[in-house]
């Protein structure tokens, strides 16, 4: 994990531990889902500190965030995604066949 429970939980406004398990998994499905889309493991974008650029850690909450307060497979009222965040964060680090 890239990003620890406890960030995640300053990001989110969590200031209880029931559901630090979820917001594990939430990680892990974020750095697998952003894997996904950039084509390649997020260890080959490792600084020399070993850790992801701002922007790839930034796309990490707001993915989290997002599966956090979205659980359920259905939303009420209008939702739609804010311009210029996940996938133009993630632009610069998607690899081109």
């Amino acid at each position: 994990m890239y990003v620890s429970v406890t960030d995640i939980k300053k990001h989110i406004n969590v200031a209880f531990d029931d559901d630090d398990t979820l917001i594990e998994s939430f990680i892990s499905v974020a750095e697998q889902s952003i894997e996904n889309t950039i084509g390649y493991p997020l260890a080959e974008l490792r600084t020399d500190k070993g850790t992801l650029p701002a922007p790839v850690i930034h796309v990490i909450k707001l993915h989290v965030a997002k599966l956090y307060e979205y659980r359920e497979g259905t939303v009420h009222g209008k939702v739609q995604e804010v311009p210029f965040t996940l996938a133009y964060l993630l632009t610069p680090y998607i690899r081109l066949s």
